[in-house]
């Protein structure tokens, strides 16, 4: 399970005198600390710094550490509550810094990131993003190889199905973050390039494969290890990124669903994927009580949706087995100026495919992924929320005198204000 130098030496002669930087992610007790000892433990001869955001202060089994060739910098538990956007901008920054620092000390041949067990990895890789995109730091002296998140084979499909919040089990970023125990495990899923399923001795096989099916279905471009106690085969976890030049771009299950494109066929029958595609609205109405149903054997649900009583409103849907959330992302396309469209060919080829003469690019489209899931019966019960003919014909200043649930959720939770980006452009692209 050793890494091969030769394979490192190759990567790093592929981006010279950039620091190759790892990051290892995944909730409380997941495994993360065994897997970076396994990590290090097959370093050979190079020297690594490993960056640590925990809420606990240096780990003892990382004190041995200091000597031996691997130097520890701490960053901050700060830098974890990253429901606010002022500390998201913090986090940000003070990541990059924190890079930039190590990076510039020119004595290590690699940086492993340990994050807390808040941290979602997107944020991490917003860090480099950006960076490429304006050719700064810390892409100009580090290069992001693996974002690498840590599953307990134990306790996921217990917490995928939790209701609890963060806040539940005592280990919220604070009073702000309201964020469910599933959110952020799918988040820190379908956000990473390698995940391990750690544990998995403690489980039976069928667990083993029941839990690794639903890792690929959620995140398909993801290299799936199993391990235990961290041990996985290094090489793979170190790998470079192919494309570490270009800005990251995540490409879970839901999403390649709701592009069109091929999603891997699951290997357990029990398992399921389906589309719900439409293009006339929901009535608010119906579409509120549907959701207040229980929507049976449902794992992972996501995308868009529109209301006829908010026609020009662009809608996000993300459910997991154990909650359900919505949210105003922007404007549909039809309801902004095409002179604030952008103009490249490529976005109008993408819009043209989903428009329709009568209601342009506004349209529902929901992907799902589940376990013993009807979803022909689920999509049935969606279609018996659309509009009816009737309704139809009514016309949109009709519509908006539906009573609206989601409007009336929304002012009741304060959230349901303009936009501060009002008039851009559709959330959906």
């Amino acid at each position: 399970m050793s890494c091969n130098p030769s394979k490192q030496s190759q990567a790093s002669a592929d981006a010279p005198g950039l620091l190759p930087v790892t990051v290892a992610s995944g909730f409380f007790g997941a495994g993360k600390s065994a897997l970076i000892r396994h990590l290090l433990a097959h370093r050979g001869a190079e020297q690594w710094a490993l960056l640590v955001n925990d809420r606990n202060d240096t780990l003892p089994e990382h004190r041995v550490l200091h000597t031996g060739g691997v130097e520890i910098f701490r960053y901050g538990e700060a830098m974890v509550e990253l429901t606010d956007q002022c500390m998201g901008c913090s986090f940000r920054q003070s990541l990059t810094d924190a890079i930039v620092a190590i990076a510039r000390l020119g004595r290590f041949d690699r940086l492993i990131v340990e994050c807390s067990g808040l941290t979602e990895p997107v944020f991490v890789a917003e860090v480099f993003n950006d960076a490429l995109d304006k050719g700064g730091a810390p892409a100009s002296v580090a290069r992001l190889d693996q974002l690498v998140t840590v599953v307990d084979a134990t306790t996921l499909w217990e917490n995928i199905h939790s209701s609890d919040d963060l806040q539940d089990r005592g280990v919220s970023g604070g009073a702000d973050d309201a964020r469910s125990i599933s959110e952020l495990l799918i988040d820190q899923i379908e956000q990473s390039t390698v995940l391990v399923l750690n544990k998995q001795d403690r489980v039976t096989l069928a667990v083993q494969n029941q839990v690794a099916t639903l890792l690929q279905l959620l995140n398909p471009e993801a290299i799936v290890l199993r391990g235990t106690y961290g041990v996985v085969p290094v090489e793979q976890v170190l790998a470079i990124r192919p494309g570490w030049g270009e800005p990251i771009s995540f490409q879970p299950g839901w999403l390649k669903m709701v592009e069109g494109l091929p999603m891997p066929a699951a290997r357990d029958a029990c398992w399921s994927t389906g589309l719900f595609r439409a293009a006339r609205p929901f009535h608010p109405g119906r579409f509120w009580q549907m959701i207040e149903a229980q929507w049976p054997g449902v794992v992972r649900a996501k995308g868009y949706f529109w209301l006829a009583s908010q026609p020009d409103r662009c809608m996000l849907w993300a459910q997991t087995a154990g909650t359900r959330h919505f949210e105003w992302i922007g404007k549909w396309w039809m309801a902004t100026p095409e002179s604030e469209w952008p103009t490249d060919e490529e976005f109008r080829q993408t819009l043209q495919k989903d428009w329709t003469v009568e209601f342009g690019d506004r349209r529902q489209v929901l992907a799902f992924t589940g376990y013993r899931m009807d979803f022909d019966a689920l999509a049935h019960r969606l279609r018996a929320c659309l509009l009816t003919p009737s309704e139809l014909l009514m016309g949109e200043e009709e519509w908006k005198r539906f009573e609206d649930p989601f409007a009336l959720a929304t002012q009741e939770a304060g959230s349901f204000e303009e936009d501060p980006n009002e008039g851009e452009s559709d959330g959906t692209d």
